[in-house]
């Protein structure tokens, strides 16, 4: 992973996270935060242990060359020379897998839509936002290598920089402003 991954992996968690939490009306706050603290420290464990591993089997310099560092360090597996080339077992798992972050993602984007436009997620809603969705990423990255340039090229600087970095500024410098202005008010 570069630098910059695990930062932005783990925001887009956290905003996952905030909008389940404000999902979840009917369960308790403190359950809500234990479960949530469980989940980081469970993500966090099991991205350093897979880098770990990665890193291991593979050498740093193949992990960065690689798009997919996993897929190439099942290759390596050879056990008595029966068990070998579970290349399809590790296919079919990032696929059920990004099948499932893909649909948290988008259950997130239906409640927050749903929220936004203050109203009820009908099936209707429901396949707007995923049309919208689908021709989009359609539309922004027709093809894996467009997908990877632009992630790397053009998200860092018009996404993340301004949501990551700058937001919070403003939001800290707004604050420390009112701060500073209600004793004047007083």
């Amino acid at each position: 992973m570069r630098h910059f991954d695990l930062y932005v992996i783990c925001v887009s968690v956290t905003v996952v996270k905030v909008i389940l939490y404000y999902s979840c009306v009917s369960i308790k706050l403190a359950i809500k935060l234990k479960v949530g603290l469980f989940a980081i420290i469970i993500g966090g464990v099991s991205l350093t242990l897979n880098s770990i591993i990665l890193l291991s089997v593979l050498g740093p310099e193949a992990v960065l060359r690689s798009n997919f560092p996993a897929l190439t360090a099942v290759s390596y597996i050879n056990i008595a020379d029966f068990i070998e080339r579970l290349d399809t077992f590790i296919l079919v798992l990032m696929i059920i897998l990004g099948f499932i972050k893909i649909s948290i993602f988008f259950f997130c984007a239906i409640i927050g839509a749903a929220d936004l436009f203050q109203m009820k997620p009908s099936p209707m809603f429901i396949y707007l936002v995923g049309g919208v969705i689908f021709i989009s990423s359609i539309m922004i990255a027709p093809s894996y290598q467009v997908h990877i340039n632009e992630g790397l090229k053009v998200v860092p600087y018009l996404l993340h920089l301004p949501l990551l970095i700058g937001i919070p500024i403003l939001l800290l410098l707004t604050v420390y402003i009112k701060q500073k202005l209600k004793p004047a008010v007083s």
